[in-house]
């Protein structure tokens, strides 16, 4: 049961700090939003077996650069002392849980603005 509360904590630290340097958060957004823009602008209308593939390697990418920048902006001091207070098996997997839910929201994210730029596709093509 103590494993559990250092876990939540550990989580609940992550999504604090997640919170208050919203930079990190909106930077993966400008970059998903980017990515999927120029690709759907090069591509029109690709095979959703083209799509499916090349949106899985843009959330490979995004989740690459987002679980470094949540391991990379812990000091190592405090890394440590993290260690100390909860252990580091609590301190991966609130790291785990915390990222997973971050990729969760950002594919989310991902598949509704590929879904805006498909109707607004259709709207163009409907009107034009």
């Amino acid at each position: 049961m103590n494993s559990l509360n250092h876990i939540y904590t550990l989580f609940k630290k992550d999504v604090l700090l997640e919170l208050r340097q919203q930079y990190s958060f909106y930077g993966v957004l400008l970059y998903i939003g980017a990515t999927i823009f120029v690709l759907y602008m090069a591509l029109e209308t690709p095979e959703s077996n083209v799509w499916n593939g090349l949106f899985w390697v843009i959330q490979l990418f995004i989740s690459i650069n987002a679980v470094a920048k949540s391991f990379l902006q812990e000091s190592r001091g405090r890394m440590l002392y993290f260690y100390s207070i909860a252990g580091p098996r609590d301190f991966i997997l609130a790291k785990l849980l915390f990222n997973s839910l971050l990729m969760f929201l950002m594919s989310l994210l991902s598949r509704m603005q590929y879904l805006v730029d498909q109707c607004l596709s259709l709207l163009q093509q409907f009107y034009y």
